[in-house]
């Protein structure tokens, strides 16, 4: 049996070996607690959903005074529409023990509308059954997701418009090329023109899908290379059932880094292609290929079936203008490495590092 001091003069709980004194000492340090808790929290009694407590966070949070919410029930708070969804569920808590709220909509006293996260806990507290609530105001929260989303907008909006923009810019340009090869006598310089408008094509239909598409910094490889091919046999008036083209891309969304240098590419050797691989009406087909292997690799493989090239030319050393262009851009732009192939045709293999 514990002894105690006559002049602490202690009383004991009929059911515990608890002093009063430390009873209480508890219930002090229960209500710090309750009161200093930086989130709302209400008791309810369990039958009726009154409100028989809050503590000083609730009130600040809702407008009310302590004599105001002590008067009112759970589903006062709510508006209309959540307010039957919460009775619903109310009497549901002391079978659970307690119950989460994803997202509720309290009316403050004020009149202003908060979004809050409630939590409902059931126990049983000097004999009686109460629910206590943690309420949780997700307000600031809520609008800075909402001022994210609409800053995220604006930008989508304006990327959308700059893309459109410089299309249209590009075209502008590659028309004023067309328009000025009008004049040009020589072959060969109309020639230099006319590639250059095919360039700028290429370009300009990058911006074009990117203008069109969901996510503003990738497009869909497959559908730019079809477009790209089309407008070159079309610039080039080729005939279709002569010259065929075999594209087989993987399903890729490249960003513009990737895309624009090998849309350059691309059009560079099936320009080529079109122009020398083919004389005297000859018939034939240009493939296309471009996939990616589970080392983070790509591979684009760009060739004919056409009469071939040259066995001195080195595409590393060479005059053309166009095979210069490709292999700068392999080189400088995918830091990769290409190779030719002159077996039945012409075939240019490019590996390169996939993006991070």
């Amino acid at each position: 049996m514990v002894k105690i001091k006559k002049d602490a003069n202690p009383v004991i709980c009929p059911n515990c070996r608890i002093t009063k004194k430390a009873l209480k000492d508890a219930q002090i340090h229960y209500r710090r607690l309750f009161e200093t808790v930086q989130d709302g929290i209400l008791i309810l009694k369990g039958e009726t959903g009154n409100i028989i407590d809050a503590n000083q966070f609730s009130i600040n949070m809702l407008g009310y005074s302590h004599e105001d919410l002590l008067c009112m029930k759970l589903w006062e708070l709510c508006i209309v529409e959540e307010a039957t969804k919460i009775k619903a569920v109310f009497s549901n808590i002391q079978k659970e023990g307690d119950v989460k709220f994803e997202r509720l909509h309290f009316k403050t006293k004020s009149g202003r509308f908060i979004d809050v996260e409630l939590i409902g806990d059931f126990n049983i507290f000097d004999h009686t059954k109460v629910i206590k609530c943690g309420i949780h105001d997700i307000t600031m929260g809520k609008e800075a997701h909402e001022q994210t989303r609409a800053s995220l907008r604006e930008k989508d909006i304006l990327l959308q418009e700059i893309h459109h923009r410089v299309k249209n810019n590009m075209q502008i340009i590659s028309s004023l090329l067309k328009l000025q090869s009008k004049y040009i006598k020589e072959k060969k310089y109309r020639v230099l023109f006319e590639e250059s408008q095919n360039m700028i094509r290429s370009m300009s239909l990058i911006h074009e899908k990117l203008y069109n598409s969901r996510d503003l910094s990738r497009i869909d490889f497959k559908d730019y290379i079809n477009d790209l091919v089309n407008n070159l046999f079309r610039s080039y008036d080729v005939n279709g059932s002569a010259i065929r083209s075999r594209i087989n891309i993987e399903d890729i969304s490249p960003g513009m880094d990737m895309a624009i240098p090998c849309g350059l590419i691309i059009n560079e050797l099936v320009t080529n292609s079109l122009k020398y691989a083919f004389p005297d009406g000859r018939k034939g087909e240009i493939n296309i290929d471009f996939r990616q292997n589970n080392s983070n690799m790509y591979e684009l493989f760009v060739g004919d079936n056409g009469v071939g090239i040259s066995n001195d030319l080195d595409i590393n050393n060479t005059d053309s203008l166009g095979l210069r262009l490709v292999t700068m851009l392999v080189n400088d732009q995918l830091e990769g490495d290409i190779d030719l192939m002159r077996n039945n045709g012409t075939k240019f293999i490019i590996k390169f590092k996939g993006e991070n």
